[in-house]
């Protein structure tokens, strides 16, 4: 066999002597040989299967989305290339179900949910909102807990406010999520509104007495959080987690490895609020496709708006 797969190796082949020279006989020759082989570069691309059948649409209304992938048969070598989980040459969409949304709801003003759904929904608390966007985000708050069809074969929800530290040093005691000793409300700005529960009306009125935190914004442990909450909810239920926020957080870097682990267990959907959003950064962030998981609200009394909180109930509620 060749001494290398690749980048030139030998192959080499013996004879042995039967029978020595005798009385001035020749020589019996080379009792070895060796030959060049699998001479080709060790760089190679990575081999992708063919395209996967396209997905159930993302939406049953309104326009969506459906998806195909490619997989990854044999892996590149030395310095082959290989195209990202999410490039276009393993990853495409074409729209579907574009016909409008006809609503069945007593209170026509709001989208129901009634879908079996564990929801996590995160709400920025931090000083940057004011007045006018807490709220507002209050209000868009009671309204997605009132959209929400609460029950065991339906929707389930928990909700999280988070702020953040008001020093760099309770930065650093918030980040070490496995410290003891760390009050999570009071050193680091972050409360748990409730856990996993199906009586939306408690949620509302639970939402309806929070108060403003209005610290910095430490979403990497919010995020981090969400999913050990996620471990709460019911095994194999579609898991969906809303976050709503206007600020950058204090650590993008961290925030973008807390959601790449977050995005293997749950939809992770952004709703950045104003353009000093740093919706580019969530762009990133959010669970494929983004078409369906980001959705840029100009300001927050747009957030505030049954149509815009039927536009974030009507993305959570559809199909993956």
């Amino acid at each position: 066999a060749c001494s290398a797969q690749c980048g030139g190796g030998v192959q080499e082949r013996i004879r042995k002597i039967l029978e020595r020279p005798r009385y001035h006989g020749r020589e019996c020759g080379e009792t070895t040989e060796t030959q060049s082989c699998n001479v080709q570069a060790c760089d190679e691309d990575c081999s992708l299967s063919a395209w996967s059948r396209w997905s159930a649409c993302s939406r049953s209304c309104g326009g969506g989305l459906q998806t195909r992938s490619r997989q990854v048969e044999s892996p590149a070598m030395g310095r082959g290339q290989c195209p990202s989980t999410r490039s276009r040459a393993r990853l495409t969409h074409r729209p579907c179900n574009k016909h409008a949304c006809v609503e069945d709801n007593p209170n026509p003003a709001l989208t129901r949910c009634a879908k079996k759904l564990d929801v996590v929904l995160l709400l920025d608390g931090s000083g940057s909102l004011g007045a006018i966007g807490w709220l507002n985000t209050k209000k868009a708050a009671r309204m997605i807990a009132q959209s929400l069809v609460g029950g065991k074969d339906k929707v389930q929800l928990a909700v999280q406010l988070f702020s953040g530290p008001a020093t760099w040093s309770g930065y650093r005691r918030c980040s070490m999520m496995g410290t003891h000793g760390v009050h999570m409300k009071h050193e680091c700005g972050i409360e748990w509104v409730t856990h996993f529960t199906a009586d939306m009306a408690d949620v509302m009125s639970k939402i309806s007495h929070l108060k403003l935190p209005g610290a910095s914004t430490l979403t990497s442990a919010a995020l981090s959080l969400a999913g050990a909450e996620l471990q709460l909810g019911r095994r194999g239920v579609e898991k969906v987690v809303i976050v709503i926020t206007d600020g950058k957080p204090m650590s993008p870097r961290k925030t973008a490895w807390v959601a790449r682990k977050l995005r293997r267990k749950a939809r992770l959907m952004w709703i950045p609020v104003s353009k000093h959003a740093p919706w580019r950064f969530m762009k990133r962030w959010a669970s494929a496709p983004v078409h369906d998981n980001l959705l840029l609200i100009k300001d927050f009394p747009a957030l505030g708006k049954a149509s815009t909180v039927n536009t974030i109930v009507q993305r959570a509620c559809s199909s993956r």
